[in-house]
């Protein structure tokens, strides 16, 4: 009868759809462990030579098995290129730390040659200037020869972190170095760091360095009867130091440029000082963020991971 043709026809295709979201699911299933078995060695590429790897790159490279041509192909080329740029990081390292050891002897040797002329007697006045000026100018090579030489060796990982810092005693003393500046601009500083807040696993002769020449930094860009504020922040994860001032203040550009080597907007500066900051942050793994404005100041946050 009709009634129950319709009726056969409606279990029918319910046996059907229930067939076909079950054939469905099998195929999806299959394809997804499927290309997952395909692509398992992409993944471990992508894994072992970008996610994992800090530069400069270890070079003891495994080779990823594979039984496809394509992959073996892309990790031997990831290989290759990875192994040129440690080998030329090296060479600029290694050129720029053995350049500025043979830079320091004749730099000292001409110095002393020119303090010997002018302990002598009967020195004419224009002489004694033009030797002055040289001497300033010697020192100023000095100065830049020997920071060279310390990015090489932050570079080159020859510090160790090993020791425990307490912050506050350290931005104690650098305040006290950099008082005559203080003093000299009218700038007001204020510390507001726990005594007992510490820094597991860093080097503190590095920290030093850093915190140095960013306070120092924020003078030589501040206002006569400015502010600096150093102050300990629990916004976020990790955990950070704060360092903030109503100084010029920077462009977006200028904020852009801030770490690169030799470019500076100080007709003294050479540009190396918040080199050596960020130098310094990437091999003690600290994560540095500034924020500035034209005339309105700079905020610069560090965000250390070893606080205990």
């Amino acid at each position: 009868s009709q009634d129950s043709i319709s009726l056969y026809a409606d279990i029918l295709q319910q046996v059907a759809l229930g067939i076909l979201m079950i054939l469905l699911l099998l195929t999806v299933s299959i394809d997804y462990f499927y290309g997952r078995h395909l692509l398992a060695p992409l993944q471990r590429i992508i894994r072992r030579r970008l996610t994992e790897q800090r530069f400069p790159f270890d070079l003891n490279f495994q080779p990823i098995p594979t039984t496809t041509k394509d992959f073996r192909l892309l990790d031997e080329r990831l290989c290759e290129l990875m192994r040129r740029a440690t080998l030329a990081y090296t060479r600029e390292k290694d050129f720029t730390a053995n350049a500025s050891h043979e830079l320091l002897t004749p730099i000292s040797i001409q110095r002393s040659e020119m303090e010997n002329v002018l302990a002598q007697p009967n020195v004419p006045v224009a002489v004694q200037e033009r030797l002055f000026a040289s001497l300033q100018t010697l020192e100023r090579l000095n100065r830049i020869v020997k920071t060279l030489l310390f990015l090489a060796r932050v570079d080159s990982g020859q510090y160790q972190r090993t020791q425990r810092v307490f912050i506050a005693p350290l931005l104690e003393k650098i305040a006290q170095e950099l008082d005559p500046l203080f003093e000299e601009k009218k700038i007001k500083l204020t510390l507001q760091v726990p005594r007992d807040l510490c820094l597991d696993n860093q080097h503190e002769e590095l920290l030093f360095h850093l915190f140095y020449n960013l306070m120092n930094n924020a003078i030589a860009y501040n206002r006569s009867g400015g502010w600096i504020k150093v102050s300990h922040t629990t916004e976020g994860t990790p955990q950070g130091i704060v360092i903030a001032d109503n100084g010029k203040g920077m462009t977006p550009s200028e904020v852009e440029q801030l770490f690169h080597r030799f470019k500076s907007t100080q007709p003294t500066g050479n540009g190396l000082g918040m080199s050596i900051v960020k130098g310094i942050a990437d091999f003690l793994k600290i994560d540095i963020s500034v924020q500035s404005a034209p005339n309105k100041g700079t905020r610069i946050v560090l965000q250390f991971d070893s606080f205990s």
